[in-house]
């Protein structure tokens, strides 16, 4: 059956069956290929709406310049980086703020168990003696601490 489809028909059904599980990153290798204007304009709309990360590559500076806010483009053996990748100052505002410190979600709603950074004070006087007697095998090795043994 899919044989019958045209192109942009095919291409279709691949980016369906690709979203399908709500995956974290997508990559695409020229979408704009065998597309028309009015499946270009869908895509580069789902793709400014989408929650995940997208790995764009296309020889269409217009499509890349329509969808994406930071482009790598690779040339004569160099990368060149322009845009504005605001996510890294979006995240650590975040974390000052304390959004996101509650239940993490994957893009399938899943719940993701995150780990509450250790604090020396909740080690129990068991633990930590035997923790202590580790941590001074390390420094006798010069081997290096992490910064929770550091703190302990």
């Amino acid at each position: 059956r899919i044989a019958q489809l045209s192109s942009g028909q095919k291409i279709k059904v691949v980016l369906a069956a690709a979203l399908w599980y709500l995956p974290h990153i997508l990559i695409l290798d020229e979408p704009t290929n065998y597309a028309s204007r009015e499946d270009l304009a869908a895509l580069a709309k789902a793709m400014n709406n989408w929650a995940g990360g997208i790995v764009l590559i296309t020889h269409s500076q217009a499509f890349a310049e329509l969808t994406t806010r930071e482009n790598w483009i690779v040339q004569n053996h160099r990368c060149e980086i322009s845009g504005e990748a605001d996510w890294v100052a979006l995240e650590k505002e975040a974390l000052e703020l304390g959004i996101g410190q509650g239940d993490q979600l994957d893009a399938a709603g899943n719940k993701v168990e995150t780990k509450k950074k250790r604090d020396p004070a909740d080690v129990k006087p068991r633990d930590k003696k035997v923790m202590m007697k580790e941590i001074k095998k390390k420094i006798a090795a010069d081997s290096e601490l992490t910064d929770f043994e550091y703190e302990c």
